[in-house]
């Protein structure tokens, strides 16, 4: 599919969520979908297979919900294999509390199926790994940027509107500040003040 098709298809599935339907997300995951959820609630792991989803994350969270879960988009970024969607969940738990959370979710979608939500850079960091993500799009750095701040990573970014006196300073602190987990960048910002 192309990233057009898997755009639409992700946009069919929010239609749903936005009025509390989620069988389109349920029906559209792979046999072997792996979702991982970032930080440290109950519910922070990696989740493998469509199985292991239903019955070990959705069927328990959603047990504590006192009305319909609804899940709104207000932003798609397609490239490739992967759709980013900014998304803002809302629902009531049986104590009365409100369970509204704003998320980033970076699905990849092949042959028409989502095969993984959100990437695994859990892993990465708890490896003591460094993360460098190019992209041609700076729409996508800005989901990026949504993404990184809401699971709390310190990133560098790096696009055509960053000044040149400045390219050189942001590369050398990504290259000697190992707090610095992520750097992003757009490839289409060239090497003009780098060196």
């Amino acid at each position: 599919m192309s990233a057009a098709e898997n755009k639409q298809l992700m946009q069919n599935i929010f239609s749903e969520l936005s009025k509390g339907n989620g069988k389109p997300f349920v029906e559209n995951l792979a046999d072997d979908f792996c979702w991982t959820i970032i930080g440290s609630t109950k519910w922070s792991r990696t989740y493998r297979g469509k199985q292991a989803v239903i019955i070990e994350l959705l069927r328990p969270l959603f047990a504590q919900f006192a009305d319909q879960y609804m899940n709104t988009a207000h932003r798609f970024i397609a490239e490739d294999d992967y759709v980013v969607v900014e998304c803002r969940g809302r629902v009531t738990t049986k104590a009365g509390m409100p369970y509204n959370n704003t998320y980033c979710w970076v699905c990849r979608i092949a042959d028409g199926k989502l095969q993984e939500l959100t990437r695994l850079l859990r892993e990465k960091k708890a490896g003591g790994h460094r993360v460098l993500i190019f992209t041609q799009m700076t729409k996508i750095l800005d989901i990026l940027e949504i993404f990184l701040n809401y699971h709390g990573y310190l990133y560098l970014r790096l696009d055509g509107a960053t000044k040149i006196e400045d390219r050189q300073y942001i590369t050398e602190r990504f290259n000697v500040d190992s707090r610095v987990f992520c750097f992003i960048a757009s490839s289409r910002s060239g090497g003009v003040g780098i060196k």
